[in-house]
């Protein structure tokens, strides 16, 4: 008798591949998901190891390490905004660098060195809706000259000018203005801030300063100018530039030779605690601390003292922690010290000892 060949699969043979297929696949899957977590975890320990080398070039250009700052960024002032506006040159961002003050137009783009690849952020936030507001600036004496300007949100108006005495009067507000002397760095001389919309009226006496920054608050007093930009997932440490044991200011930034803790045993920067909820997020929101790196002090880009949970630090989850250092890591988090290297860090090790830079301390 004639054998008739088979040319198919039964049920029961398809059935047989599929499950082996997919015993296959889920014993690959988490083989995969750990490779890319560990390359993740690679990229991220290389981005802040790159921000580390920007300070150190930062360092020898200026002679001291960078300070987070307490004002809007402006490309003549090296001490404005964040750490991370004043290490853009270094990072190949000098065009980013030079486009404050004056805003970002259009969608940010995101700086990637900024970022902790394990969160996979957009990288960037839009700013905040605000009103705009305008003026003049009126030079009285030696002669009588008005210049009209109005102030965007996150486009904030530099004026310079020579001796004399001037009145910038408001058509309305809020607002605040920055007087800058340029032999200070580039520090603020006097801030003043309206809280209200009302017109105000300030005289400047000959000499007073070299040039002036208006910013607008927005409607009702929002968050103010450099809200849109880059986002960082990384922060400074905040004692690191003032030789008093508390957090720093323009006046007291420090050398790496001054660090007598060492430089191995000091947190220069590192991971910054972000709600998972907010990984996605691209506005700017002053309650929550996210900023872009163009506005300086513990909002966005750095971490006031030690937190609001003190010594200890956490894991990225649920809750809202506006000063607290913080990962996405399940064992610790990455810091950079102040010697360029970068190493984890527990959660269940305080971090007292690693941030302030002369105390005595030892990290372990």
């Amino acid at each position: 008798m004639r054998r008739t060949e088979r040319i198919a699969f039964t049920l029961v043979e398809l059935l047989v591949v599929i499950a082996i297929i997919a015993v296959l696949i889920g014993l690959l899957l988490p083989a995969v998901q750990k490779v890319r977590w560990s390359a993740a975890r690679a990229k991220s320990t290389s981005n802040l190891k790159q921000l580390a080398l920007a300070a150190h070039g930062f360092h020898d250009n200026y002679k001291s390490l960078p300070f987070n700052g307490t004002s809007d960024a402006s490309s003549s002032a090296h001490t404005s905004g964040s750490w991370a506006y004043q290490i853009l040159p270094l990072l190949e961002q000098q065009a980013m660098y030079d486009s404050q003050p004056g805003g970002v137009a259009g969608t940010p783009t995101p700086v990637r060195t900024f970022l902790c690849a394990m969160r996979s952020r957009p990288g960037y936030f839009t700013g905040t809706t605000g009103t705009p507001v305008n003026g003049t600036v009126r030079q009285t004496n030696p002669v009588s000259v008005t210049t009209p300007f109005t102030v965007n949100p996150g486009s904030p108006y530099q004026f310079d000018y020579t001796p004399g005495s001037y009145s910038i009067i408001m058509n309305n507000g809020p607002v605040k203005i920055e007087f800058y002397i340029r032999s200070h760095n580039g520090v603020p001389w006097v801030t003043y801030s309206s809280s209200t919309s009302a017109g105000l009226s300030i005289g400047l006496g000959a000499g007073g300063s070299d040039y002036f920054i208006i910013t607008s608050l927005g409607g009702g007093g929002g968050t103010g100018t450099s809200d849109a930009g880059p986002a960082t997932d990384f922060g400074i440490n905040p004692f690191i530039n003032n030789q008093t044991g508390t957090v720093g200011g323009a006046n007291t930034m420090r050398t790496l030779t001054n660090i007598t803790d060492g430089t191995s045993n000091t947190i220069l920067m590192g991971h910054m605690y972000v709600p998972v909820n907010e990984y996605a997020m691209t506005t700017a929101s002053t309650p929550n601390a996210r900023l872009a790196i163009f506005r300086g002090g513990t909002v966005g880009t750095s971490r006031n003292g030690l937190g609001d949970s003190g010594t200890t630090w956490l894991k990225d989850g649920s809750a809202i922690a506006l000063n607290q250092w913080g990962s996405p890591m399940d064992d610790g988090g990455l810091m950079a010290m102040a010697d360029g290297s970068v190493r984890m860090i527990r959660y269940n090790v305080p971090l007292t000892n690693y941030l302030k830079p002369d105390d005595g301390g030892n990290v372990e």
